[in-house]
């Protein structure tokens, strides 16, 4: 709320909201002695937002349940590069004694979409992941 110029009370129907890029909003609620794992994160999502697309368009042309994702060779670049940006992440924050649990869970999730192996939600494959990248956020504040 703090990027618009309105009460905080609630919005209004029809308001526009300006939302600022993932890496703002990230940036202005983690401490500052986790910034440079915030850039690895950052970078993660960047990567992520990239294949997120071909994710949802794959997963979401099944019938709904339970489906293969057959990542391109593109995607799965993107994907393991994701997982890799995330893993030292995950370490450090468990090395510092921060519950990490749900965080690591998105290092498995891009994992598991960039070997082409398991079923995924026809309808939440992306939503978990952003999930994900929530409770890691919430890790570094």
């Amino acid at each position: 709320m703090s990027h618009n110029h309105h009460e905080r009370k609630g919005l209004r129907a029809g308001e526009t909201l300006k939302i600022p890029p993932f890496e703002t909003l990230a940036r202005e609620h983690v401490a500052a002695k986790w910034a440079s794992e915030m850039s690895a994160v950052a970078a993660a999502y960047a990567h992520f937002r990239r294949v997120e697309p071909e994710i949802d368009e794959q997963l979401r042309a099944q019938k709904p349940g339970m489906g293969p994702y057959r990542p391109s060779a593109a995607a799965k670049l993107e994907l393991d590069a994701a997982a890799s940006a995330l893993r030292p992440v995950v370490e450090h924050l468990r090395a510092a004694g921060v519950k990490t649990k749900k965080f690591a869970q998105a290092v498995e999730a891009f994992e598991q979409l960039a070997s082409g192996e398991g079923s995924f939600s026809t309808d939440y494959a992306t939503e978990e992941i952003h999930q994900c990248f929530s409770y890691g956020i919430s890790a570094l504040e």
